[in-house]
Formats: C-alpha cells, structure tokens, sequence
C-alpha cells in the first residue's frame, strides 16, 4: 500500500509543480504591471476559496472557514493525520479530502504564480497530507477498517515534499519528529525512495540542477 501510494503522491507532485509552472507562465505574459499581477491572483484564490466555502462547508460543519485554503494548511494536513471531525464518514471523505488537495494546489499556484507573498513548503506539506489521508481512508473502506489513515497522511506529507524538494533524508527527520516515534521509518524509506526515482527530473526549486 505504501508503494501504491508512493506512485499516486509523485503523480500529484508533479501536477504541483506544473501548475506552479504554468501559473507563472500565464501571469508572466499578462500585459498589466508586475505590482497589479499579485492582486489578479489574490482575486482568484479569493473566488477559489469563497466558492469553497459557500458550496462545501455547509455539509461538513465549518460555515465560514476556509479550512487550509487560506494560509499554509497545517490545519488542513492536521485534521488529515488525525481524522478531523469535519471528515465525513465514507467515501464522501475520500472526495473531500483529494478535492481539497486540488483546491489547494489551485491556491497556491494563483498565488506564487502571481507573484504573491507566500512559501511553498506549507502548500505542499499540506497537499502531501490531503493526498495520503485520502488514499488512507480509501484503502480503509475498500480494504480493512485496521488501516490507518493518519500513517499514510502523514508517509504522503513526507514523500511528497521530500520528491520534488529532493529532500528525502530530511523529510524522513521532520516526519518522525512530527509523529513522535520512529515506527513509519520503514514505509517512509519505501515510499520517498520510490517517490525519488519518479521524481528525479522534477523540482520544486528552479535552482537545483
């Protein structure tokens, strides 16, 4: 299971880099001022977020949040790793999950590809999470309520940020520290060595070679 989910975390790590990609591309040949792009982005993560809000929230209990668009995630990647309330129950959470992860990837692209004031190690912590506990909460229902879905949020936050950062000696550090134990060191080798042979020719940092 954590090979599978290896594959499917590198996947949504290369479709966030290439929306970072082409988000800066697309800002870049906008004929306005380099000052005014970051409003134009801020307005679409505004009308992501609002649509978001206004659609979602009311079926999960959270009127008025933006629950992890808005700023880094963590709160978002949090309720992953430990089952939030707010996560229906069933597959319904399974759809919620992975389209939050795709929102946010929306978010952060609006945002750093207009030039906006933000980072991208939160975004992609927070996607890595969204994806795994997704993949963790399907892999509960389809194949035993013994799997636990914050393992694997919290695998998929390390590979993902590990793959496209090429930082998977450090992801292995930052998860084990964050899960208080060394007891997914195992799945978390597994899946950042798998995650960086799929990754090895993309990079969140332009800079790296």
């Amino acid at each position: 299971l954590f090979a599978a989910l290896a594959v499917l975390v590198s996947f949504s790590a290369r479709l966030f880099v290439s929306s970072l990609d082409y988000a800066r591309d697309v800002f870049g040949r906008l004929e306005i001022p380099a000052w005014a792009r970051p409003a134009v982005g801020g307005f679409g993560v505004g009308v992501v977020a609002l649509a978001w809000i206004e659609l979602v929230n009311p079926s999960l209990g959270l009127p008025e949040r933006g629950i992890g668009i808005l700023g880094t995630g963590y709160g978002a990647a949090q309720g992953a790793i430990n089952d939030g309330a707010w996560i229906p129950a069933g597959w319904y959470g399974v759809f919620v999950l992975a389209a939050l992860a795709l929102v946010k990837m929306v978010a952060t692209a609006l945002t750093l590809g207009s030039g906006g004031s933000g980072g991208d190690l939160g975004p992609s912590l927070a996607v890595g999470a969204l994806v795994g506990g997704a993949f963790g909460k399907a892999a509960q229902l389809a194949i035993s309520p013994a799997v636990d879905p914050g393992a694997f949020a919290l695998v998929g936050m390390g590979t993902f940020y590990g793959g496209i950062a090429h930082v998977p000696l450090s992801s292995f550090v930052m998860v084990c520290e964050l899960a208080g134990n060394y007891d997914l060191l195992a799945p978390l080798m597994l899946s950042e060595g798998i995650a960086f042979l799929l990754l090895r020719r993309v990079t969140l940092y332009s800079s790296q070679p």
